[in-house]
């Protein structure tokens, strides 16, 4: 049987009120591209 490998992400970063980027925004686009978080 062949071991399946999922790709990882690894989000290094803080927040930022404006809603333009920060880890919140990183998870949108991480998800947007069908990643699971």
């Amino acid at each position: 049987m062949a071991l399946r490998r999922e790709p990882h992400v690894l989000v290094v970063g803080g927040s930022d009120s404006s809603g333009g980027a920060g880890i919140a925004r990183d998870i949108e686009t991480i998800s947007s591209i069908g990643v699971r978080t």
